[in-house]
């Protein structure tokens, strides 16, 4: 794949968001293999391979790989898409695991569903990202992922919310708190998308790679050792025998 020039400003952002999913990274890894429990573990392998995906993703729009020029001259970053395709549903399985226990099994075309319309989420977007800016076609495969998204957010705060209450107390209340989290940071990214240069092109390709940088660091470091730090005070209270996971 023939490396793409940068802009400067936007190479030093996507070098910041390596930096940062390299690190972070190299931070967890000694954690996966003191996991005391399988759902411990499922969690913090989890989100190692979050960390590692989107470490290569990233080192490769560093590198001015994995991008294409769109047919109106735009450079639309593929293997951002290519993270998120890989990515998302890993965090998706971490929530569906702890709304469902274990087996997740249980609810298996709850989860597929949910993954599902993830994939299409992502699969749209990109097609909405590589349409040309201001045509009816980009918009309206915008629309068709943000149908898709709101289907992952139905699923997750409907059927699997009622699903960890049915789990348990402590399953129910992390699942809350990480679900309103990663939520909050998912329902930022159309924002990007619309008044960056995907979408209206408000502002240019440095500020919306910004916000899609800081986004990524936000959902998949930050978040996943929030969320960790949720599952590892479950593991202890059930281990100490402790009420967990109190407000």
């Amino acid at each position: 794949m023939t490396p793409k020039p940068l802009d400067p400003d936007v190479a030093l952002w996507l070098w910041l968001g390596v930096a940062g999913m390299v690190l972070s990274a190299l931070v967890l890894f000694p954690r996966t293999r003191k996991a005391r429990t399988p759902y411990e573990e499922s969690e913090l392998v989890n989100q190692f391979f979050v960390l590692l995906i989107a470490s290569g993703t990233y080192l490769a729009m560093a590198l001015g790989q994995g991008s294409v020029i769109a047919g109106d001259g735009r450079q639309v970053q593929v293997s951002r898409y290519m993270t998120w395709a890989f990515t998302t549903p890993l965090l998706l399985l971490g929530l569906a695991s702890t709304a469902l226990g274990s087996p997740i099994a249980r609810r298996k075309p709850v989860v597929a569903g949910l993954i599902g319309a993830d994939v299409i989420m992502i699969v749209t977007g990109l097609v909405a990202a590589l349409s040309p800016q201001g045509s009816a076609q980009k918009w309206i495969w915008f629309t068709v992922s943000s149908g898709a998204f709101l289907a992952v957010l139905a699923i997750l705060w409907t059927t699997l919310r009622a699903e960890s209450r049915a789990t348990g107390d402590d399953h129910h209340r992390l699942f809350l708190r990480n679900n309103s989290a990663l939520s909050v940071i998912w329902l930022l990214y159309p924002l990007n998308f619309v008044f960056g240069t995907e979408g209206l092109g408000l502002y240019g390709q440095a500020p919306t790679t910004a916000g899609y940088t800081l986004l990524d660091l936000l959902s998949k470091p930050i978040y996943g050792f929030f969320a960790l730090a949720g599952v590892k005070r479950l593991v202890d209270g059930r281990a100490g025998g402790a009420p967990t996971l109190n407000p």
